[in-house]
């Protein structure tokens, strides 16, 4: 099977020839590394391991339309006006976005050290900070999209060919969670739902609407959710149901409709939810998290959900840059003897995100790579 074909029957509980392995965010056919919300040249520290992602691995290879206007949130109504500058104080570079509401400015702020190993911005103050600012943010008047650009699925789709798929993010209504600091999101969601509830709901409509506009322009692989920001353990499963099931099961039936295939990333602790994701139709999980950093050994999962949902995982990042290359082959066995063999590609938690690449962690990808190639051959399960 070509890596392609290897992925797609893996995410449709379909035979596949070995277990797939996809490894988050190693994508030689890339230009950039994701690093938190930035995207930054790859280092050349990374050569080996994309050498190897190009020779053994599966791809999944990220695309995104090109923006038009304002995102999903703000809408594209040409009645709000915003602007972005950046400035330097001290080490720190920041980045400052402005927008204009009919109901008062907004603003959020962005910075990062000037140094040449922080390529990252975080963020330092959010768009909503009052009860005034939510009534400004929510005055923005909804104008949607009416046509994307997707002419980069075609040219990503092209370059990649048959190395693996193309996936892309939809936008989620629990998205909204950017707008806070995330402690008084947390507040609001204990103390105010009604109002976390209203904005939900009108997040959702806008979301629905991008996702129809991306699918209807011929944009049909791989669509990667999220909802960790209201599953456990922070959170009771209600919220996740709430918040996330309630929305999300009317989106991935649309995706369905056009043949598309949902990939849900969700760390913590998910073994009270597990239910839930093949309720609402989720196609795939990452990553699948076992203790001590979540509570689900993919063993569990593929008991409750195994005949509905692929899993992807669920090697640790951490033991990738800091474990041994003994811990790593033992941690393939297990997810390929848990989680295996239909419904499974093996993948890390996390993204590589460290400059320069380490050395440990070349050598714990080749571990993975080398023990995943061999137990998860056909012949050997």
């Amino acid at each position: 099977m070509t890596s392609r074909e290897r992925m797609l029957a893996a995410l449709r509980l379909e035979e596949t020839d070995r277990i797939p392995i996809g490894l988050r965010g190693v994508d030689p056919y890339g230009d950039l590394a994701l690093v938190g919300s930035e995207g930054v040249p790859l280092d050349p520290s990374y050569d080996p391991l994309m050498d190897l992602a190009r020779k053994k691995l599966d791809i999944w290879h990220s695309w995104s339309p090109k923006r038009t206007g304002e995102d999903a949130f703000r809408s594209t109504s040409r009645g709000v006006k915003s602007r972005t500058d950046k400035y330097v104080e001290g080490d720190h570079e920041y980045r400052r976005r402005v927008i204009e509401t009919p109901k008062g400015t907004l603003s959020e702020i962005h910075k990062r050290r000037k140094s040449v190993s922080e390529k990252a911005y975080r963020c330092v103050k959010h768009l909503i900070e009052t009860d005034k600012d939510l009534e400004a943010y929510l005055s923005i008047p909804y104008e949607p999209v009416k046509k994307l650009d997707i002419s980069p699925f075609y040219k990503e789709k092209e370059k990649i060919g048959e190395a693996g798929v193309l996936m892309t993010g939809v936008p989620t209504p629990i998205g909204f969670s950017g707008l806070f600091r995330f402690q008084d999101f947390v507040k609001r969601m204990m103390t105010d739902r009604e109002t976390m509830v209203n904005l939900a709901d009108i997040m959702f409509e806008r979301c629905y609407d991008y996702t129809v506009q991306l699918l209807e322009a011929g944009a049909r692989e791989v669509f990667q959710v999220g909802g960790e920001i209201v599953a456990p353990p922070l959170f009771n499963p209600s919220y996740f149901r709430d918040f996330v099931v309630k929305y999300h099961s009317k989106i991935f039936k649309l995706i369905h409709e056009y043949d598309g295939i949902v990939y849900f990333h969700c760390h913590g602790s998910i073994n009270a939810i597990l239910e839930m994701f093949a309720e609402m139709g989720t196609d795939a999980i990452h990553p699948v998290e076992p203790p001590p950093m979540g509570d689900t050994p993919l063993s569990e999962a593929k008991r409750k959900i195994g005949d509905k949902v692929c899993f992807i995982g669920n090697i640790q990042i951490s033991d990738i840059l800091s474990g041994s290359t003994e811990q790593v082959d033992r941690a393939v066995r297990q997810a390929i003897y848990e989680g295996g063999p239909e419904g499974l590609i093996l993948s890390t938690s996390a993204s590589p995100s460290w400059y320069p690449l380490p050395q440990r962690a070349l050598k714990n990808y080749v571990q993975l790579t080398e023990t995943g190639l061999q137990h998860g051959k056909l012949p050997r399960r």
